[in-house]
C-alpha cells in the first residue's frame, strides 16, 4: 500500500529524530562521519523545497474546487494566499540553509581523523618486539631452552647463534651454541611464547 504524504513525512520527523539522538549519544563521532551526515543532510534539503513548493500547488487546487472550508470565521482564499506565501518563504530560507551545509561539507570533505593509537595495545606491540625469540624442547626429559639472538651466513649455509639452557627457572647450565638448519629441526625445538628468567625483560633470574 502506497504510503501518504502525511505519513512519509513523519517518517522523514522520526528519522530526524533518531539522528539527535544518534549524534547525542555515540561514543565517538569522527571527521569522515560528520562529513558524510552533513553531505545527507545538504541533500534533505535540497530536496524539501520543491515537497513545499507541490503541496502549496495542491492547496491551491483543492481552492479552485472549492473544497476548502476554515474551522473560524477566516476567509480560505485570503487564507490559501497566506499559506502560499509562509510556504515560499520557507523555500527561500531552506536555499540560505542548503548553501551554508554546502559550505560546511565543503571544508568536511577536506578533514580527517589521525589514526587513534591505544597506548596499551601499542605497549603490547613494543614488548612483544623487543621480546627474545625464544625455543623449547624436551627430548631427553629435561628443559632445554634456546634463546635465537641472530642467523649468520657460515660456509655457505644457515646457522642459528644464541644461547641454550637446561631449567626455566633455576639454570642447571647455559652456553652459547651454534644450529645449523638441520640440527636444529632435528632438535625439536617449538616456538616458546612464556616469558624465561634472566632472558624476557622484566622476568629477573633466579639462583640456582
Amino acid at each position: 500500500m502506497e504510503k501518504s504524504p502525511a505519513a512519509l513525512a513523519g517518517e522523514v520527523a522520526q528519522a530526524i529524530r533518531n539522528l539527535n539522538h544518534a549524534t547525542l549519544n555515540a561514543k565517538t563521532l569522527a571527521a569522515p562521519e560528520i562529513s558524510s551526515t552533513v553531505q545527507e543532510l545538504l541533500l534533505a534539503v535540497d530536496r524539501l523545497p520543491q515537497a513545499l513548493y507541490q503541496l502549496s500547488a495542491r492547496l491551491v487546487r483543492e481552492q479552485q474546487a472549492a473544497r476548502l472550508r476554515m474551522g473560524d470565521s477566516r476567509d480560505p482564499d485570503r487564507s490559501v494566499v497566506e499559506v502560499e506565501t509562509y510556504l515560499a518563504d520557507a523555500e527561500a530560507d531552506l536555499g540560505d540553509v542548503a548553501e551554508h551545509l554546502r559550505k560546511a561539507g565543503a571544508l568536511l570533505s577536506a578533514m580527517s581523523t589521525p589514526r587513534v593509537v591505544d597506548l596499551e595495545d601499542q605497549e603490547q606491540r613494543e614488548e612483544e618486539a623487543a621480546a627474545p625469540n625464544i625455543w623449547y624442547s624436551s627430548n631427553d626429559g629435561h628443559p632445554y631452552f634456546f634463546r635465537l639472538d641472530r642467523t649468520e651466513e657460515r660456509d655457505g649455509k644457515k646457522v642459528y647463534v644464541g644461547r641454550q639452557r637446561v631449567g626455566r627457572n633455576k639454570v642447571e647450565s647455559e652456553r652459547e651454541v651454534v644450529y645449523d638448519a638441520a640440527n636444529f629441526n632435528r632438535s625439536g625445538w617449538k616456538p616458546y611464547a612464556k616469558p624465561v628468567p634472566g632472558w624476557t625483560p622484566g622476568h629477573p633470574q633466579e639462583n640456582a
